[in-house]
């Protein structure tokens, strides 16, 4: 249990330091920003990440066969890199997409294979 000064015992005290202790722990998201998140929860039905804002954020993809490469390469715990596409929603959270990083994965890939196939 967390121990408070002694010196006063208003309780009103007690709460602001507790305030004070866990004030701006959270980050502030943009639209259109990319920041690194990680997995915390991996279903068909739902995808969210920590991007350290106040709520989890919701990974929003309409297209099943996105839906099939982030289930298949990544898994719980996993850090990505998410755009920002609603910093909150009507539901408080943020809203999210993977598409642009699984973009750069591909990209990164082919770059590897090609310096592979130029190397021999």
């Amino acid at each position: 249990m967390a121990k408070f000064s002694s010196t006063n015992s208003n309780p009103q005290s007690a709460m602001a330091q507790l305030l004070a202790k866990h004030q701006n722990k959270f980050v502030t998201l943009k639209k259109g920003e990319s920041v690194k998140a990680k997995i915390t929860k991996l279903t068909h039905n739902e995808i969210l990440v920590d991007a350290g804002a106040k709520t989890e954020a919701v990974v929003m993809e309409r297209d099943k066969r996105i839906i099939a490469t982030i289930m298949s390469l990544f898994k719980v715990g996993d850090t990505v890199e998410v755009n920002v596409l609603n910093p909150e929603s009507e539901s408080g959270q943020s809203v999210v997409s993977l598409r642009r990083y699984l973009g750069n994965l591909a990209w990164e890939k082919l770059e590897a294979l090609q310096k592979n196939s130029e190397q021999q």
